[in-house]
């Protein structure tokens, strides 16, 4: 939370206690101009609208050079 050093949120949209929803939500509340990259294994995640339009969605499983291109994105 009061951390300059972290600008990248990198989560799934399951996780346990809170949905990764929730966590972006609150996240982007602290930190607006943080990057947030999706992981998830549904292909229409970014599509539904329920994610911000900055958001990177990740396709699960990825490779190195799939993560390195959603941090450049």
């Amino acid at each position: 939370q009061n951390d300059p050093d972290i600008t990248i949120l990198l989560t799934d949209l399951g996780l346990p206690g809170m949905t990764g929803r929730q966590l972006i939500v609150e996240a982007l509340r602290l930190k607006p101009d943080l990057k947030i990259i999706v992981a998830s294994g549904y292909a229409s995640e970014k599509d539904s609208g329920e994610l911000p339009s900055s958001a990177v969605h990740l396709m699960k499983p990825f490779d190195i050079d799939q993560l390195r291109r959603a941090l450049l994105s």
